[in-house]
């Protein structure tokens, strides 16, 4: 087990209360319609499905957050590199680092779109060790 919550762990957590609310959704709506499901206990099973759609959404954006806290170094050599490009893009010889460099931009860009901490850290990693390998 973790020993302190970090953004993948807290995403992983997430994952896991919005399964299980869609779970208790399918099965309010499956009983109610098989069974007939007392109204009170149907807007229960509703309304707890409903709290952890909530809790699962914030978590989502609290590791988001902790992605932040946890990446601020390399976020900020990003910010240098992205500066560098500009003036630089012509320095690059070799066509194949210039495929890898914009593959990973690529790849980081879809993991910060998709708000996936786990590949948001794991992409600026690789995207920074590419960067270097192009000096």
């Amino acid at each position: 087990m973790e020993k302190e919550l970090n953004a993948v762990l807290l995403s992983q957590i997430g994952n896991q209360y919005l399964t299980t609310a869609q779970l208790i959704n399918d099965f309010a709506v499956q009983h109610r319609k098989l069974n007939p499901l007392n109204e009170g206990a149907y807007q229960q099973l509703r309304s707890d499905a409903k709290d952890l759609l909530e809790i699962a959404a914030e978590m989502k954006v609290m590791s988001t957050l902790l992605v932040k806290e946890e990446t601020a170094g390399a976020l900020e050599e990003l910010k240098n590199i992205g500066k560098e490009m500009e003036n630089s893009i012509s320095r690059f010889q070799n066509i194949q680092q210039l495929i890898l460099t914009i593959t990973g931009l690529v790849s980081l860009g879809h993991a910060i779109i998709q708000k996936n901490p786990a590949q948001i850290g794991t992409k600026i990693n690789e995207f920074l060790a590419i960067w270097k390998k192009s000096d």
